[in-house]
């Protein structure tokens, strides 16, 4: 698995909603004790912040405390949900990623949108967390959603306010690329490239079809003589070209 921000975390969602799918860790733990009912006990509060680093994010479950949200914070909860009935911390981890992806997913969306395009401009991903083991034992089944915006080796902090994906994000938030690899970072980030503009185009995503587009849409849309481009596919029949003009940073 490659090492770079959104992989990095344990079972991380698709970044900026399905544009970059990543494997987690294949591991779940073992059942509680389920004569204890407790199915909340420990669990965070949404809207509850952290100061998380990119290996706090290969933990099961959150290796700190919540902090004030006042204070420099990587990560926000925003859903804490349980698992359906039928399944158990025993259950496979393809149907336990399932169950948490739809959850968390469409907390994701009701918090920062789920149009394709728009997501393109962000560094927006969530992850998430299980309870302790000690917190199993008390019947613990749920899991927390957090949001978080990737930089290319690390979480970058929130900003106070946030907005909901699109154009005219602040740096912290903003998709940009850096080195020769062009690694997705924040633009609060040291960066080389930044994504001006993103639309989804309604045609195979060939390389053919990705090249035409590129050449027929992204030099009215960037600000410098050279761009890069990315495209991203959405299904067979269409995908998310992002066009970045060259920075300074």
């Amino acid at each position: 698995m490659t090492r770079v921000p959104a992989a990095a975390l344990r079972r991380a969602a698709t970044l900026a909603a399905g544009f970059l799918l990543v494997a987690g860790l294949a591991h779940v733990p073992a059942d509680a004790d389920d004569t204890t009912p407790d199915a909340l006990a420990g669990a965070p509060a949404v809207g509850s912040c952290y100061d998380l680093t990119l290996k706090d994010g290969f933990e099961h479950s959150v290796p700190k405390e919540p902090i004030d949200c006042a204070a420099d914070h990587t990560t926000v909860v925003i859903e804490v949900g349980t698992l359906t009935t039928g399944l158990t911390w025993s259950s496979s981890e393809k149907a336990i990623g399932k169950d948490v992806g739809a959850q968390c997913g469409a907390a994701f969306s009701a918090k920062v949108g789920s149009k394709p395009a728009q997501l393109m401009y962000s560094q927006y991903t969530w992850f998430w967390f299980e309870p302790t083991d000690a917190e199993k034992a008390a019947g613990a089944r749920w899991f927390s959603c957090h949001l978080a915006a990737v930089e290319d080796r690390a979480l970058g902090d929130l900003p106070d306010v946030l907005p909901r994906a699109g154009r005219n994000l602040p740096d912290a938030l903003a998709r940009c690329f850096v080195g020769r690899k062009y690694v997705q970072t924040t633009c609060a980030d040291r960066h080389d490239w930044r994504l001006e503009f993103a639309v989804v185009v309604h045609q195979k995503p060939t390389p053919k079809n990705i090249d035409r587009a590129d050449h027929r849409i992204c030099p009215h849309h960037v600000s410098t003589r050279t761009w890069l481009r990315s495209a991203v596919p959405l299904d067979r029949r269409s995908f998310v070209l992002g066009c970045s003009s060259k920075t300074h940073h």
